[in-house]
Protein backbone atom coordinates (compact mmCIF):
# COMPACT_ATOMS: atom_id res chain seq x y z
CA UNK A 1 0.00 0.00 0.00
CA UNK A 2 2.90 2.47 0.53
CA UNK A 3 4.14 1.90 -3.05
CA UNK A 4 0.48 2.74 -4.42
CA UNK A 5 1.11 6.34 -1.90
CA UNK A 6 4.53 7.13 -3.71
CA UNK A 7 2.99 6.75 -7.24
CA UNK A 8 0.09 9.44 -6.42
CA UNK A 9 0.28 12.97 -8.07
CA UNK A 10 0.96 15.63 -5.60
CA UNK A 11 -3.08 16.57 -6.68
CA UNK A 12 -4.43 13.16 -5.36
CA UNK A 13 -2.10 13.12 -2.46
CA UNK A 14 -3.29 16.79 -1.27
CA UNK A 15 -6.94 15.53 -1.44
CA UNK A 16 -6.40 12.53 0.06
CA UNK A 17 -4.83 14.68 2.98
CA UNK A 18 -7.23 16.85 2.96
CA UNK A 19 -10.52 14.38 3.02
CA UNK A 20 -8.58 13.04 6.32
CA UNK A 21 -8.79 16.71 7.76
CA UNK A 22 -11.71 17.67 7.00
CA UNK A 23 -13.01 14.25 8.86
CA UNK A 24 -11.47 15.28 12.02
CA UNK A 25 -12.73 18.73 11.32
CA UNK A 26 -16.42 17.30 11.64
CA UNK A 27 -15.64 14.51 14.53
CA UNK A 28 -14.64 18.15 16.83
CA UNK A 29 -17.09 19.88 16.09
CA UNK A 30 -19.76 17.09 16.81
CA UNK A 31 -18.07 16.62 19.71
CA UNK A 32 -18.24 20.56 20.34
CA UNK A 33 -21.88 20.10 19.69
CA UNK A 34 -22.12 17.48 21.86
CA UNK A 35 -20.57 18.70 25.11
CA UNK A 36 -22.86 22.37 24.60
CA UNK A 37 -26.02 20.41 24.53
CA UNK A 38 -25.14 17.45 27.32
CA UNK A 39 -24.01 21.01 29.24
CA UNK A 40 -27.24 22.59 28.51
CA UNK A 41 -29.30 19.15 29.44
CA UNK A 42 -27.90 18.64 32.52
CA UNK A 43 -27.86 21.84 34.02
CA UNK A 44 -32.30 21.63 32.69
CA UNK A 45 -34.31 22.17 35.39
CA UNK A 46 -37.05 19.85 36.23
CA UNK A 47 -40.31 21.40 35.27
CA UNK A 48 -42.51 22.86 38.28
CA UNK A 49 -45.83 21.86 36.03
CA UNK A 50 -47.12 21.12 32.44
CA UNK A 51 -46.81 18.04 30.20
CA UNK A 52 -44.10 15.93 31.57
CA UNK A 53 -44.12 17.46 34.86
CA UNK A 54 -43.01 15.09 38.24
CA UNK A 55 -46.59 14.83 39.06
CA UNK A 56 -47.09 12.37 35.82
CA UNK A 57 -44.61 9.99 37.44
CA UNK A 58 -45.36 7.10 39.37
CA UNK A 59 -45.04 7.86 43.12
CA UNK A 60 -41.32 6.97 44.61
CA UNK A 61 -40.09 7.45 48.23
CA UNK A 62 -40.33 10.89 47.70
CA UNK A 63 -44.34 11.15 47.02
CA UNK A 64 -44.93 12.81 43.63
CA UNK A 65 -41.13 13.30 42.90
CA UNK A 66 -42.02 16.77 43.93
CA UNK A 67 -38.78 16.78 46.00
CA UNK A 68 -37.44 17.00 42.28
CA UNK A 69 -38.83 20.30 41.30
CA UNK A 70 -36.84 22.58 40.53
CA UNK A 71 -33.59 20.22 40.80
CA UNK A 72 -31.35 20.33 37.31
CA UNK A 73 -31.14 17.08 35.78
CA UNK A 74 -27.34 16.98 36.74
CA UNK A 75 -28.87 17.30 40.73
CA UNK A 76 -31.12 14.31 40.52
CA UNK A 77 -28.53 12.36 38.28
CA UNK A 78 -25.44 12.48 40.21
CA UNK A 79 -27.00 13.03 43.98
CA UNK A 80 -26.26 9.84 45.87
CA UNK A 81 -29.70 9.62 47.51
CA UNK A 82 -31.83 10.24 43.84
CA UNK A 83 -34.17 6.55 44.24
CA UNK A 84 -33.39 4.34 42.12
CA UNK A 85 -36.85 4.09 41.13
CA UNK A 86 -35.92 7.71 39.70
CA UNK A 87 -33.10 6.37 37.26
CA UNK A 88 -35.07 3.64 36.13
CA UNK A 89 -37.28 6.68 34.89
CA UNK A 90 -34.69 8.59 33.53
CA UNK A 91 -33.33 5.61 32.08
CA UNK A 92 -36.51 5.22 30.24
CA UNK A 93 -37.18 8.22 29.03
CA UNK A 94 -33.41 8.85 27.71
CA UNK A 95 -33.57 5.68 26.15
CA UNK A 96 -36.94 6.67 24.45
CA UNK A 97 -34.95 9.79 23.37
CA UNK A 98 -32.36 8.28 21.65
CA UNK A 99 -34.02 6.21 19.82
CA UNK A 100 -36.32 8.58 18.45
CA UNK A 101 -33.32 11.20 18.03
CA UNK A 102 -33.14 13.33 14.88
CA UNK A 103 -29.39 14.27 14.99
CA UNK A 104 -26.66 12.06 16.40
CA UNK A 105 -25.79 14.83 18.71
CA UNK A 106 -29.55 14.24 20.23
CA UNK A 107 -28.65 10.46 19.96
CA UNK A 108 -25.47 10.80 22.05
CA UNK A 109 -26.76 12.93 24.20
CA UNK A 110 -29.76 11.15 25.13
CA UNK A 111 -27.23 7.33 25.47
CA UNK A 112 -24.65 9.25 28.15
CA UNK A 113 -28.15 10.19 29.89
CA UNK A 114 -29.20 6.69 29.61
CA UNK A 115 -25.99 5.05 30.51
CA UNK A 116 -25.34 8.01 33.26
CA UNK A 117 -28.95 6.80 35.42
CA UNK A 118 -27.89 3.05 34.68
CA UNK A 119 -24.57 4.10 36.06
CA UNK A 120 -26.18 6.13 39.25
CA UNK A 121 -28.26 3.20 39.77
CA UNK A 122 -25.43 0.91 39.99
CA UNK A 123 -22.55 3.13 41.76
CA UNK A 124 -25.20 5.06 44.84
CA UNK A 125 -27.96 2.50 45.16
CA UNK A 126 -26.04 -0.87 44.64
CA UNK A 127 -29.54 -1.71 42.41
CA UNK A 128 -29.16 -2.67 38.21
CA UNK A 129 -31.81 -1.26 36.65
CA UNK A 130 -30.93 -2.54 33.36
CA UNK A 131 -31.14 -5.77 31.59
CA UNK A 132 -27.61 -5.56 30.31
CA UNK A 133 -24.98 -8.40 31.03
CA UNK A 134 -22.27 -6.92 33.00
CA UNK A 135 -19.56 -7.85 31.23
CA UNK A 136 -21.50 -5.56 28.23
CA UNK A 137 -22.40 -3.27 30.41
CA UNK A 138 -18.69 -2.74 31.34
CA UNK A 139 -18.17 -2.69 28.07
CA UNK A 140 -20.49 -0.09 26.48
CA UNK A 141 -19.62 2.34 29.55
CA UNK A 142 -15.59 1.98 28.73
CA UNK A 143 -16.92 3.07 25.52
CA UNK A 144 -18.40 6.15 27.15
CA UNK A 145 -15.94 7.43 29.01
CA UNK A 146 -13.44 7.27 26.00
CA UNK A 147 -15.84 10.85 25.15
CA UNK A 148 -12.91 13.38 25.84
CA UNK A 149 -16.63 15.83 26.10
CA UNK A 150 -17.80 14.34 28.96
CA UNK A 151 -18.26 16.65 31.99
CA UNK A 152 -15.78 15.43 34.79
CA UNK A 153 -18.14 14.20 37.62
CA UNK A 154 -20.32 12.77 35.07
CA UNK A 155 -16.98 10.60 34.01
CA UNK A 156 -16.01 9.61 37.55
CA UNK A 157 -19.70 7.87 37.90
CA UNK A 158 -19.36 6.09 34.48
CA UNK A 159 -16.13 4.89 35.34
CA UNK A 160 -16.85 3.92 38.72
CA UNK A 161 -19.90 1.75 37.57
CA UNK A 162 -17.59 0.38 34.63
CA UNK A 163 -15.24 -0.91 37.54
CA UNK A 164 -18.29 -2.15 39.29
CA UNK A 165 -19.46 -4.32 36.16
CA UNK A 166 -15.96 -5.34 35.35
CA UNK A 167 -15.83 -6.99 38.91
CA UNK A 168 -19.66 -8.27 38.76
CA UNK A 169 -18.82 -10.07 35.40
CA UNK A 170 -15.42 -11.86 36.73
CA UNK A 171 -17.23 -13.13 39.81
CA UNK A 172 -20.10 -14.39 37.42
CA UNK A 173 -17.84 -16.20 35.09
CA UNK A 174 -15.75 -17.56 38.42
CA UNK A 175 -19.31 -18.75 39.42
CA UNK A 176 -20.10 -19.94 36.14
CA UNK A 177 -17.17 -22.19 36.04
Amino acid sequence: MSEALFRLRPDQLAGLLGAGARFHRTREAEDRSAAQALRAELAARIPLDGPGSPEAVPATPCGDLGCLRGRTLAEVLLDPGTDAAVLRLLKDHEKALANRAHSDVARSVATVLYYGAIAAALVFRGEKITEHAYGDLARFLGMLVAKTWLPADLREVLVRAREISRLRAAEGAREGA
